[in-house]
């Protein structure tokens, strides 16, 4: 990716089949709810894989997946906004490594008027 470049994924992007292109900001009444770096080395004529997996209390809604790299994937997966469980999977080019931290952005419901 473009150094300083912030691949992100919001309820918006799902929306409309997309994903942004950021600098890091993110909504203020965002919490980080989790970060973890992958770094799959290079392994010849295959792809190297990532999950990443987070699972928040009930209470807890994620809304933003993040994805800062090194090396671009050659897939980027996701599966959880709006929900307290967030899946990641990120997918390298052939034969190249894959370096990337995913962070996972939401907000603590205090009630159940909010989802």
């Amino acid at each position: 990716m473009s150094k300083g470049w912030i691949l992100g994924h919001n309820e918006e992007d799902a929306a409309q089949n997309r994903v942004t292109l950021t600098k890091g900001e993110t909504s203020d009444d965002y919490i980080l709810f989790y970060q973890q770096t992958c770094d799959v080395p290079a392994i010849p004529n295959d792809f190297g894989r990532c999950d990443v997996v987070y699972r928040g209390e009930p209470n807890e809604k994620i809304y933003r997946f993040e994805t800062s790299s090194s090396f671009l994937p050659s897939s980027i997966y996701t599966e959880g906004l709006g929900t307290n469980v967030g899946q990641v999977r990120l997918v390298s080019q052939r034969g190249e490594m894959l370096y990337a931290i995913v962070r996972m952005y939401g907000k603590i419901i205090e009630d159940n008027t909010e989802s």
